[in-house]
């Protein structure tokens, strides 16, 4: 192989599968070596897919005999290790969920494989996708196969739930990954590790044979080092059949971004001078701008999602479509007791204090649920004003309220603070935040100013 493939794009690549320069089985070698040789440093691997070879040699014969499912046609991506599937394992990297097998795909799953995507593995997660300990628990960390780690510095906390998914990326071992977020799960990771992830807005991908925290706000998404890559992924995602890509190429001039100032929670000089760019940027572009205000209140989030995870999560355990030995959140609980010290290391604070909360009926948990959207609807009343919102932190107002959002790196990791510009936009709105956080992406190109992982 005369080319270097972690230099090149997911449409580069698709260029050298069609011209025959290259197999989908050749892919899948490579990224077999390149997990085999570098991933026993950064853990951010679980489990390989044995069929993953077969299902290339399918999808190279399809290909020469001039059949494309898709724009991804062969093109082999991670899953995060709490999405169902039938050849592996789903464990949320949880001893107690060892056992977890899928008697079918979950259909996100389903859906990629009709459209030629090989599922190449599954990546390491924070233990019950970070929902299981207040206690120090490190994100990146799990019974099952313990603790993921930064691809550039040890001592960058790479966060989670979906820390497997943005490591793999950010080390070359693989182009594509899917996480999940439900409070920050794919925004946070991507920002440490310097990569390119997109949340969707909530419902515009399926999200049934997921393993919940809750799914009043669980949704899955692309994680790539480019927008690019990122946007064919969610194009084949997605529900609703829309082609993502054309809006890498749009210039919609009559869009409003709003800066936001964090009245309670001021900027670094850091921040700032990222901020003031991004402004030239879209200014020199002939976008307008306008500066908005907010105050951060504590949204009280890991209450209402104690309540959901033990009522999604023993929803889930019931499914007959899995077989697991757990059954109930209650069973998970006492079976972590029987071995502190390996199944609950960092204590199971989170699980204990969701199985004694009521159902969803419960008067205390409706409370919640109306404080917070009282409290929620301050910041989606911003959206009246501009079509998305900019910022250099990620909160818990977009995924809370379902909202769209983007991370793109906002210089080169060289440092212990990594930095990213979140973008966030009204539901299903996608177009509008691919369209503005491409033209970001593509006049500052920060993810190709990283030093070399390997």
């Amino acid at each position: 192989m005369t080319f270097k493939l972690e230099t090149l794009s997911i449409d580069e690549i698709v260029v050298l599968l069609d011209q025959q320069q290259l197999t989908s089985k050749d892919l899948v070698n490579y990224y077999l070596n390149q997990i085999k040789q570098y991933d026993k440093k950064y853990n951010s691997v679980a489990i390989i897919n044995e069929y993953a070879i077969n299902d290339a040699q399918t999808l190279d014969l399809e290909r020469i005999k001039g059949h494309k499912r898709s724009s991804l046609h062969g093109i082999p991506i991670l899953i995060k290790d709490n999405i169902v599937t039938a050849t592996m394992p789903t464990t949320a990297n949880s001893m107690a969920l060892h056992d977890l097998v899928g008697h079918t795909d979950a259909p996100l799953v389903q859906q990629l494989k009709e459209k030629g995507v090989i599922i190449l593995g599954k990546t390491n997660l924070s233990e019950f996708a970070y929902f299981m300990s207040y206690d120090q628990m490190p994100s990146g960390y799990g019974s099952l196969h313990g603790q993921v780690v930064h691809p550039y510095d040890p001592r960058i906390d790479p966060l989670g739930s979906s820390t497997g998914s943005a490591v793999s990326v950010a080390a070359n071992l693989i182009h594509l990954s899917i996480g999940t977020e439900t409070n920050g799960s794919l925004m946070a990771p991507a920002l440490q590790c310097g990569i390119v992830a997109i949340k969707p807005s909530l419902g515009l991908v399926d999200g049934d044979l997921i393993l919940p925290i809750s799914k009043r706000q669980d949704v899955a998404g692309p994680m790539g080092r480019t927008l690019s890559d990122c946007v064919h992924l969610l194009t084949l995602m997605s529900k609703n059949n829309r082609d993502y890509q054309s809006f890498l190429k749009t210039k919609t001039k009559d869009l409003k971004i709003g800066f936001i100032q964090y009245e309670n929670s001021p900027y670094s000089d850091e921040e700032i001078n990222i901020l003031k760019k991004a402004k030239e940027i879209y200014l020199s572009e002939g976008y307008q701008i306008k500066e908005l205000s907010f105050i951060l209140e504590d949204l009280e989030n890991h209450l209402t999602l104690e309540y959901e995870f033990k009522n999604d999560l023993n929803h889930f355990l019931a499914d007959k479509r899995i077989s697991s030995s757990m059954k109930s959140l209650n069973q998970i609980i006492e079976f972590n007791l029987e071995d502190k010290k390996n199944r609950m290391k960092y204590g199971q604070s989170i699980l204990t204090s969701s199985q004694q909360k009521g159902s969803l009926m419960d008067d205390n948990y409706k409370a919640l649920i109306e404080k917070q959207e009282k409290q929620l609807s301050k910041y989606e009343n911003l959206l009246d004003d501009v079509d998305l919102i900019i910022s250099t932190r990620r909160t818990s107002y977009a995924p809370m309220l379902g909202l769209p959002s983007i991370s793109i790196p906002a210089k080169p990791i060289l440092d212990l603070t990594p930095r990213s510009l979140i973008f966030v936009s009204r539901r299903f709105d996608e177009d509008k935040l691919i369209e503005i956080s491409y033209l970001y992406e593509q006049k500052t190109n920060y993810r190709y100013q990283h030093t070399e992982i390997q």
